[in-house]
């Protein structure tokens, strides 16, 4: 064991991002009530910032672009951080983009979802969110708690129900490519694509 921090008793589900901010190499845990900061060389805290409620049970990983990092719960919706100076300022938090089971992709600016909305199926919505802003572009019922990957301009979509859906990642409005009932039974887990070859 080279180091360890802490006694690992408010891990989340979501997995550690490795990243690098003013020439700092940095690891980010989401812990159940903090975005924390180490030094992967030796665990030291950098700095952290607090987020998490209800159940907080995060399982959507952080995704870093530049010196911002944003972090998503269906608990506590979706908040923007600028990392500077050794610590972490919120740029914008709301509940336009509550992931839960699938991490959001970014593509030219734009994030692409699921919005869970509390876990109330009715109201959950595959999305297209300004990173900048926080805004909804647009949103598209009908996809659950599923999962989301990106190829080239394409968003390779699975709902919770095991429906395959390719789309178009086009901030102006949703745009269906292609669908088909791939698999069945509860579907939580992202597709993985190789060499032309879709794994569901």
């Amino acid at each position: 064991m080279r180091w360890n921090s802490g006694n690992g008793k408010d891990m989340t589900f979501a997995t550690p991002v490795l990243a690098q901010f003013g020439g700092q190499p940095t690891a980010l845990f989401f812990m159940s009530e903090n975005l924390v900061a180490v030094d992967p060389k030796d665990g030291r805290r950098l700095w952290t910032s607090a987020f998490g409620q209800g159940y907080k049970t995060h399982c959507s990983d952080p995704v870093v672009v530049g010196d911002r990092v944003f972090i998503s719960s269906g608990d506590d919706g979706g908040e923007l951080l600028k990392v500077a100076g050794g610590s972490a300022q919120r740029v914008w938090k709301n509940r336009n983009l509550s992931t839960f089971t699938g991490t959001a992709v970014l593509l030219n600016g734009m994030l692409y979802g699921h919005e869970t909305a509390g876990y109330k199926t009715a109201n959950q919505e595959l999305r297209c969110v300004d990173l900048e802003t926080g805004t909804v572009k647009w949103g598209e019922k009908g996809f659950g708690q599923g999962s989301i990957i990106a190829a080239g301009d394409r968003l390779i979509v699975l709902s919770d129900q095991g429906e395959l859906s390719v789309v178009r990642a086009n901030p102006a409005k949703f745009e269906l490519l292609a669908r088909y009932q791939v698999i069945g039974g509860k579907c939580w887990t992202a597709p993985v694509l190789a060499q032309g070859r879709l794994y569901v």
